[in-house]
């Protein structure tokens, strides 16, 4: 019996070789405004901001683990502390965070009423 050769199954990257999208990060800067504009009118769908918010920071999350980046340490409720913790585990500027606050000050302020 002969040993053919069997050619190695394509893997996947490491972790390191995979950075982290910035994608979900901002899309989560920007969901207390743009969940206030589609539920505006509509003061019985506060609770919508919430589930937005935390969906994507626990997909955010999940990125970042997959990217072996590490974890942020799931400050989910709290999410200027989560973006803020983002910024600091991958040295970087914490722009999402104030813009996070930001729109969420435009949420209450404006949307609100």
């Amino acid at each position: 019996m002969g040993h053919g050769y069997l050619p190695a199954p394509p893997s996947r990257p490491a972790p390191s070789e995979v950075p982290p999208t910035d994608a979900v990060v901002w899309c989560l800067a920007l969901a207390p405004l743009i969940v206030g504009l589609l539920t505006y009118g509509s003061p019985g769908l506060w609770w919508l901001v919430v589930v937005v918010n935390l969906a994507l920071c626990f997909w955010d999350e999940k990125l970042l683990k997959e990217s072996g980046c590490g974890e942020v340490g799931g400050s989910f409720f709290l999410i200027p502390v989560y973006l803020f913790q983002r910024a600091k585990l991958l040295n970087d500027d914490p722009h999402y965070a104030w813009v996070w606050i930001a729109t969420f000050c435009v949420n209450v302020v404006f949307l609100s009423v």
